[in-house]
């Protein structure tokens, strides 16, 4: 007879074992929130400064890249969106944007 019971035994088997976290949500603590849960307008809100200053730079970083996608279309979008014939120059440069993709397209399949 060893002295221990079985009982023990098993209770000694899971002693030194670490708790078992994968019920909690990975990633970043800023990230896990739900959208829109929280009203940037509210005084009573109750984020931290730094969750606060988060939202905006990625805010600003959304709107930068808003701007640099809509600064790359046709040249002559803008004039057609507003019901205006494209200028001239606005003709010529989307001739030179369509000759410049075709030679990128050609240098690439070469």
């Amino acid at each position: 007879m060893t002295g221990i019971s079985t009982h023990d035994q098993e209770w000694a088997k899971t002693d030194n074992q670490l708790p078992d976290h994968s019920h909690r949500q990975h990633g970043e603590r800023y990230e896990q929130g739900k959208d829109e849960s929280h009203n940037l307008l509210d005084s009573n809100d109750q984020r931290s400064i730094a969750n606060r200053l988060g939202h905006a730079s990625k805010e600003d970083d959304r709107q930068k890249a808003e701007e640099r996608n809509a600064s790359q279309t046709k040249p002559t979008e803008p004039a057609v969106r507003h019901g205006n014939e494209p200028s001239k120059g606005a003709k010529v440069d989307e001739e030179l944007q369509k000759e410049d993709e075709e030679a990128l397209k050609k240098n690439g399949a070469a």
